[in-house]
């Protein structure tokens, strides 16, 4: 029986935070049906603080769901290459 893919799921970004400087961006894909709680997922993820600022950029595409094999609830870690495309594509 086949894996059930998500239905929706996110780009979320999450700004890494140590104390008032920023340390680093990570993109993840998050899959869930509201953006604002693909962003509160987060806090289970390894390296990430409740504290840290985030946000979902963007919606992904069902194609883009069926690259990643999204399941209902996954988490993935995205490169920003990936997720804004090539840049000769523009």
């Amino acid at each position: 029986m086949p894996h059930e893919l998500a239905e929706r799921a996110w780009i979320v970004r999450v700004d890494l935070r140590f104390g008032d400087k920023a340390l680093e961006q990570r993109w993840l894909a998050v899959a869930s049906p509201d953006p604002a709680v693909a962003a509160l997922n987060l806090d289970r993820f390894p390296g990430i603080d409740s504290t840290d600022p985030r946000a979902a950029v963007r919606e992904l595409e069902q194609s883009e769901i069926q690259i990643l094999k999204l399941r209902p609830g996954a988490v993935r870690p995205l490169i920003p290459f990936s997720i804004m495309g090539h840049p000769r594509k523009r």
